[in-house]
């Protein structure tokens, strides 16, 4: 199983919520139900079915689109594990845009490219629509 489908538990770990809570709001999105993912889930490819080494069936969820959804449902409340995330990512970012415009290309690159390689695949596109956001807010400022 790779990062970009991953367990209610890892989600919930991200956003400092309890693997119930994920569950909670996956329900009322109609993403799952008491049996499990629900056929939107599956088609949509939000979910897909997974197995334990002993043949056991369980669902993993879309990182990516799930996070989104959590994110939304949170009120983008951040979490400590998100919110670093962010900030480390910006700083790395205004670093990389500093030595741009310093005629610096080449290094400015290499930490554009460095800057999310530690981030879970799931949480990018959640992290770019932050850093997005914080940008706006410091330019209207």
């Amino acid at each position: 199983m790779t990062l970009s489908y991953v367990t209610q538990s890892r989600l919930g770990s991200w956003f400092g919520i309890s693997s119930i809570k994920v569950g909670k709001i996956l329900v009322m999105n109609g993403l799952k139900d008491c049996h499990g993912a629900t056929r939107m889930a599956v088609a949509g490819g939000y979910a897909k079915e997974a197995q334990t080494k002993e043949k056991l069936p369980f669902w993993v969820w879309d990182a990516t689109r799930v996070s989104l959804i959590l994110d939304e449902a949170l009120g983008g409340v951040g979490t400590s594990f998100i919110d670093e995330l962010v900030v480390q990512v910006g700083e790395a970012l205004a670093e990389a845009h500093g030595l741009r415009e310093g005629g610096n290309d080449f290094v400015a690159e290499l930490i554009e490219d460095q800057a999310l390689a530690g981030v879970p695949p799931g949480l990018v596109g959640l992290l770019r629509g932050r850093l997005s956001q914080e940008t706006k807010q410091t330019i209207g400022a």
